[in-house]
């Protein structure tokens, strides 16, 4: 969970961080994966069901190219910081669910789209259309948003 660092150490954990999910991602991960992985680093979370959590959501819901995956990512753990169990507890999720609106908002507004087919380019309802999203293009547009999807994570929670 977010420390009392800061601002200067805390831009630069979240860019550390930012750095880390890209490496996960790099190295085999999905964006979900990724930046759930990375966010569970940062704040400690149980690592338990990490990133598996996240699998079915790469390529943007299950690849099918829409919300991206690094988003969903984002979204898991945010919820997994409220650690909302209690289901009369609603202060607690109507607090989540108006951070996750406004993370989505932040999102859409910071990379013009949150569906994985419009920030690649590529449809992806078909294994084929999936394996166009080319190795180049990973590297232009998904790596800079799973790592910034990150910092903007962090961002909020400071908040």
């Amino acid at each position: 969970m977010p420390g009392t660092c800061g601002c200067a150490a805390r831009s630069a954990a979240a860019l550390a961080a930012g750095e880390r999910a890209a490496a996960y991602f790099v190295s085999g991960f999905n964006c979900a994966e990724s930046v759930l992985k990375a966010l569970a680093d940062e704040w400690g979370l149980d690592a338990g069901a990490v990133p598996a959590a996240a699998t079915a959501f790469g390529g943007g819901l299950g690849a099918h190219g829409k919300t991206c995956g690094a988003i969903v990512g984002a979204l898991i753990a945010l919820g997994l910081t409220a650690d909302h169990r209690d289901a009369s507890d609603t202060s607690t999720k109507e607090r989540v669910i108006s951070d996750a609106h406004a993370f989505v908002a932040r999102a859409a507004n910071e990379f013009g789209w949150t569906d994985c087919h419009d920030l690649t380019g590529v449809p992806q309802e078909s294994r084929k259309q999936r394996q166009r999203v080319s190795q180049e293009t990973r590297a232009r547009v998904c790596v800079p948003v799973v790592r910034r999807t990150v910092v903007m994570a962090l961002e909020a929670s400071w908040r």
